[in-house]
């Protein structure tokens, strides 16, 4: 079955659709679709789902009528269009943002089920370098060489194994790996949090080993020190959800993707003005 969520370019969807509804029930053709929006030929129709024309606002809502597109689903369809549509200037920017909220809502929340996944900072790696290009088991040397630091092609066997045995990636029809979910994330529970503990440290400890190199014009790391209150503290705390998600937002619709980033961001207090005598010391 077809998620509109899953898709980042409308007029791809349209077609993927198209050809699904008209294996179902050949009547389903362009004439239909044409008929069904007015003053259109069947070429035209070929045309706009192809690419060769851009979808016309005025029919957004009559495709989501045709391709059964309802609520968010809808929402989502017509923010595509429109992002297509505009490709600078404020009514892009506030498709994409509308587009994000939309999308995080469908993003798969992983549960201690796929704690495995965590196990090794290089998983979660190896599982965004698949969302670049269909690799196979004849590519494993090549996606090796690929990490900085280096990884061995038993390193990049054993995490495409985990991640098959966790349904984060499957096998193709050219058995080809490729992602099950455009994203992931751990969630925001205290079970969550216990999960990823582990993890965390380990990309930190890759960031260590990155920021002890030469400085290099593709990596940023950047400190502050702040006197805040309670309430500021909360605030900027929200601050890095909502940024979490802006770029959550942003990658989806970066179709041109060539590399894997890690982004890590931390924010904990040093010191307390009338400090709780409780407050344990950790050491």
């Amino acid at each position: 079955m077809l998620k509109i969520f899953d898709y980042r370019d409308p007029q791809r969807f349209l077609r993927d659709a198209y050809c699904a509804k008209h294996a179902e029930n050949p009547r389903f053709s362009y004439g239909y679709i044409a008929k069904k929006l007015g003053g259109l030929s069947p070429t035209s129709v070929y045309n706009m789902l192809y690419g060769r024309v851009a979808i016309r606002c005025c029919h957004i809502k009559k495709l989501c009528t045709i391709f059964s597109l309802a609520g968010g689903e809808a929402e989502y369809f017509e923010h595509l269009v429109r992002a297509r549509r505009n490709q600078n200037g404020s009514t892009r920017r506030s498709s994409l943002m509308r587009l994000a909220k939309l999308w995080n809502k469908e993003m798969r929340v992983l549960s201690s089920t796929h704690a495995e996944y965590y196990a090794k900072w290089y998983y979660t790696a190896v599982r965004s370098l698949v969302a670049l290009k269909r690799y196979g088991p004849q590519d494993y040397e090549e996606m090796a060489k690929l990490f900085d630091p280096p990884l061995t092609t038993e390193d990049i066997q054993e995490a495409l194994r985990v991640l098959t045995k966790l349904g984060l990636v499957k096998r193709g029809a050219d058995d080809a790996f490729m992602l099950v979910d455009k994203s992931v994330t751990s969630g925001t529970s205290d079970e969550a949090t216990a999960l990823v503990r582990n993890y965390n440290l380990a990309v930190m400890e890759q960031a260590q080993r990155v920021l002890e190199k030469p400085s290099k014009a593709d990596s940023d790391f950047s400190t502050l020190t702040l006197s805040v209150s309670e309430e500021t503290a909360a605030k900027l705390m929200e601050e890095l959800r909502l940024l979490r998600k802006r770029i959550m937002g942003m990658i989806q619709f970066d179709n041109e993707a060539d590399r894997v980033y890690q982004f890590n961001m931390q924010m904990f207090p040093v010191a307390w003005k009338g400090r709780p005598a409780t407050r344990s010391t950790g050491r």
